[in-house]
């Protein structure tokens, strides 16, 4: 509920501002945190996330490639899927 949060106060403060870094600021961590969540408790359940630093270190490590993504789309404006139509067979 924090990183929803989070991500909800980031797009406030973009719809008042209208600058595009704040988006890469608050990323939208909890999707990322969410399929991490299942994936530990699929597959590797003793793995402890019971301390606010074992889940600090687990969100740097999710929040590192998402940074790259936030940056593509919200700071470059990068298109990728227009990319994906032009190089892919039949798009």
């Amino acid at each position: 509920m924090i990183l929803f949060a989070y991500r909800v106060a980031g797009i406030l403060l973009f719809e008042l501002t209208g600058t595009r870094w704040l988006l890469f600021i608050f990323p939208n961590l909890f999707e990322n945190w969410f399929l991490f969540i299942l994936i530990r408790n699929r597959y590797i359940p003793r793995l402890r996330l019971d301390s606010p630093a074992r889940i600090g270190f687990w969100l740097l490590v999710l929040y590192i490639p998402k940074l790259g993504q936030e940056y593509l789309l919200h700071v470059a404006q990068a298109q990728p899927w227009n990319w994906i139509k032009r190089t892919l067979p039949g798009g």
